[in-house]
């Protein structure tokens, strides 16, 4: 793949991320319970349903992390 093709994707997937919206990092108040955190720190990318703002990026569905790490993450906070 060309030097140029690389830049402008790489640029491009940049941009996309960015527009997210969220939070650099996350740490959930003591007692918020998971569907809050979910829609403080994780709805703005992965939809409210967990099908991705963006269709197949930043989709739930499918995902290779299993469901414990997903809500470890969720608990725990971390980058966003």
């Amino acid at each position: 793949m060309p030097r140029f093709m690389k830049i402008t994707l790489f640029s491009l997937f940049a941009a996309i991320l960015a527009g997210c919206g969220g939070k650099d990092d996350y740490t959930p108040s003591a007692g918020v319970n998971a569907p809050a955190i979910f829609a403080e720190a994780c709805q703005s990318c992965h939809g409210g349903a967990g099908e991705g703002k963006f269709g197949f990026l930043f989709s739930l569905a499918g995902t290779e992390s299993s469901p414990e790490k997903i809500a470890r993450h969720i608990a725990e906070g971390g980058p966003v």
